[in-house]
């Protein structure tokens, strides 16, 4: 059940977005289909807009929520993993078949470097990337706005439709 009433027209225009293989041209089509007038055909179709937002803003929310369960469920494998490990190195053991399961704590194929004094490290192991920047977007257009162009920018202003 949908928010708005829709038209039979306008009811297969949602079962056509939500057909993955579906292409604009056959979206073009199921509204050329609808013999409405102008007003009813905008009208039904801000219809059909608005749906689809709520229904993509939902999906956002669940995949966020997916997301977290997601991050406390990889939270949780770490903190059992640092469990074992505690414990076997508790009773000086580095494999241990457990089951279904062997479980051994090895050395990281990568060692960690620390850097407890910067400045101490000679210039021989030193990287220094090259300098990065990007244009400051917010600042060229309040220049724009007062009139003024930034050479080598050329500020845009698009358009888009709003449903109120």
């Amino acid at each position: 059940m949908h928010l708005y009433n829709l038209t039979e027209t306008y009811a297969r225009l949602l079962d056509t977005v939500d057909d993955e293989e579906s292409d604009d041209a056959l979206i073009q089509l199921v509204l050329g289909d609808s013999t409405d007038d102008i007003l009813a055909k905008v009208e039904n179709t801000a219809k059909a807009i608005r749906i689809l937002e709520g229904e993509a803003a939902a999906a956002r929310a669940e995949a966020e929520r997916l997301a977290k369960r997601a991050k406390a469920r990889e939270n949780r494998v770490d903190w059992l993993k640092n469990y074992i490990k505690s414990n076997l190195e508790a009773v000086n053991l580095d494999k241990l078949v457990a089951g279904l399961f062997t479980v051994a704590i090895q050395n990281n194929s990568t060692p960690t470097v620390n850097y407890p004094d910067l400045d101490a490290i000679p210039e021989a192991w030193r990287i220094y990337p090259p300098p990065t920047w990007r244009p400051d977007t917010r600042a060229i257009v309040q220049l724009w706005r007062d009139g003024q162009t930034v050479p080598g920018t050329e500020v845009i202003v698009g358009r888009h439709l709003r449903i109120r």
